[in-house]
């Protein structure tokens, strides 16, 4: 029996397809377990108030690290 080049691509397409939703659930996943960790770690930091030039940050700390 043999194999069509065609059948390949369509299988190799397909398994793409998968390998590229299993990366976005991982990702997804991952972040789910670190916003707790991150949230956690940014409590611990104390940022002390000495610099006033510059524009005010519009994203907190937390946000910084997840995005």
């Amino acid at each position: 029996m043999q194999i069509k080049t065609q059948e390949v691509r369509n299988v190799v397409r397909i398994l793409d397809e998968i390998v590229e939703q299993y990366k976005e659930d991982s990702v997804k996943k991952a972040f789910k377990e670190l916003k707790p960790l991150v949230h956690e770690a940014v409590a611990a930091i104390r940022i002390v108030k000495g610099e006033t030039r510059g524009t005010k940050p519009n994203l907190t700390l937390e946000q910084k690290v997840l995005q």
